[in-house]
C-alpha cells in the first residue's frame, strides 16, 4: 500500500500530516471515526480534530472501519445540509 500510494501521490503516507496540514483547513468539517476501528487507531481521528479548527468529531462505537451504519450517514447528511444551506445552486 505504502508503494502504491508514493506512486501515485510522489509523496510517502507521513508526509500527509495532519498535525501539519489541519490547521491550514479552512472551513468546517467532520471527522466521524470508530472506536474500534482494527486498522486506523481511532488516536488518528482525534489529531485530525484537534489540528483542524473548524472541525467536529464524532467518535462511533462498534461500526468498524468501514462504518456501514444509518447513523453515520444521517449525521453526514445534517452535517452537509447545514453547511450547504446558505449555497445558491449556479443554473447549469
Amino acid at each position: 500500500m505504502r508503494v502504491f500510494f508514493h506512486q501515485r501521490t510522489g509523496h510517502e503516507v507521513d508526509y500527509y500530516d495532519s498535525k501539519k496540514y489541519g490547521p491550514h483547513l479552512n472551513g468546517p468539517g467532520l471527522v466521524i471515526h470508530d472506536e474500534g476501528d482494527l486498522e486506523v487507531p481511532v488516536h488518528y481521528a482525534q489529531t485530525l480534530h484537534h489540528a483542524w479548527p473548524d472541525s467536529k468529531l464524532h467518535i462511533t462505537r462498534n461500526a468498524g472501519h468501514r462504518m456501514k451504519s444509518t447513523d453515520v450517514v444521517d449525521l453526514t447528511i445534517a452535517f452537509v445540509s447545514q453547511h450547504t444551506a446558505a449555497c445558491v445552486p449556479v443554473p447549469g
